[in-house]
């Protein structure tokens, strides 16, 4: 089974789960609306590179990522809305949305 963790907000008390739940479980981590700007965060750089050590998937969607003006980085999934409603319909796969 796969674990879905949305974050829409810029709240990083849910972080430590995300990375928590890495260590067992196949983890897609969907960063939207404001959240996205945690990729930018200097202070969560060595945070995104572990997680993608531990098989992360990280996703945003591309209007996120237009609308806020940056550009993609190295393995971050740019996805669409219904790329982003196949990943959620997935079969096998236990969603969290904070």
């Amino acid at each position: 089974m796969q674990t879905c963790v949305i974050i829409s907000n810029l709240e990083k008390s849910v972080l430590p789960l995300v990375k928590s739940l890495a260590e067992n479980e196949v983890i897609n981590l969907i960063l939207l609306s404001d959240s996205s700007f945690l990729l930018n965060d200097s202070d969560l750089v060595n945070y995104f590179d572990y997680l993608e050590e531990k098989g992360v998937k990280i996703f945003i969607t591309k209007e996120d990522l237009e609308k806020r003006g940056f550009l993609s980085k190295k393995d971050i999934h740019v996805i669409d809305y219904e790329m982003l409603v196949d990943i959620l319909v997935s079969e096998n796969m236990k969603v969290f949305n904070f």
